[in-house]
């Protein structure tokens, strides 16, 4: 008589066959169409810059110089964040296209502070000293002071999300750079909207919780200038350094959260 071993083995193999159909079958919930984020925010601007220009020259052909120095340095500080988690609805994008981040008509609410100091003098010697008096830029409008602001979130390109943050730490009686003008690297000037977070755009709707976040630095720099002879010398540097930093932190509403 034959073995009902391998029927036996047969029909073991297709129960477990047909038992795992079901887990095989089974798909990965979709994301959601729309959704609600919690956001909280923060940005830090550092600045320091310097600046001298020295001249002498033989004016009267006596050997005694006639001089001119202008020196300066100065530093500055901004420091803003979002006062706790705040609401931003989010809408999937069209065929692939970034997804469409509303923070209301108004923006997010951004608060903080930043600090500015600086001075910057004038100095003459020789012949020149006694006609021409020593001067200082005004620094009435230097120190600490708080800021307000609002910000809002855009697509630059697919996967390259910026802040859109508009705030002037210029102050009109301090100091704050080289009186001559700067050349900056790379052509263009400081500013928080050219700092780029490279983010995959599919977190969100997909990923529970994540940060974005950009970090770049500028310098602008005099064009340098050095003359010497037997009549004098003449010499004129300068140099100007900002970084930002943002950071943006979205949590999903309702769910557990999930870090990537």
């Amino acid at each position: 008589m034959r073995s009902p071993a391998p029927a036996l083995a047969a029909v073991a193999c297709l129960g477990a066959l047909i038992a795992a159909a079901p887990a095989a079958a089974k798909s990965r919930p979709k994301a959601p169409t729309s959704a609600t984020y919690n956001v909280t925010f923060k940005a830090a601007m550092d600045e320091k810059w310097s600046s001298l220009s020295d001249y002498a020259d033989d004016c009267e052909l006596t050997g005694a110089m006639c001089t001119r120095v202008s020196k300066g340095d100065g530093r500055a500080s901004i420091q803003l964040h979002t006062r706790g988690p705040q609401s931003v609805w989010v809408l999937r994008g069209y065929k692939g296209r970034p997804p469409s981040l509303n923070t209301g008509t108004d923006g997010l609410a951004v608060t903080g502070g930043d600090l500015r100091m600086g001075s910057l003098t004038t100095e003459y010697g020789g012949p020149w000293d006694a006609a021409n008096p020593d001067t200082a830029l005004p620094v009435t409008g230097c120190g600490s002071r708080s800021a307000t602001t609002t910000v809002t979130f855009g697509w630059v390109a697919r996967n390259r999300l910026q802040p859109v943050l508009a705030y002037d730490g210029f102050r009109e009686d301090c100091p704050d750079g080289p009186q001559e003008s700067l050349t900056w690297d790379g052509g263009a000037s400081p500013s928080l909207f050219d700092v780029v977070a490279r983010l995959d755009q599919k977190k969100f709707l997909h990923t529970k919780q994540f940060t974005a976040r950009g970090s770049r630095t500028w310098t602008g720099r005099v064009e340098p200038f050095s003359r010497s002879d037997s009549m004098g010398h003449y010499t004129i540097s300068g140099e100007k350094t900002v970084t930002w930093h943002w950071e943006a932190t979205f949590r999903m509403k309702g769910g557990k959260k999930r870090h990537r």
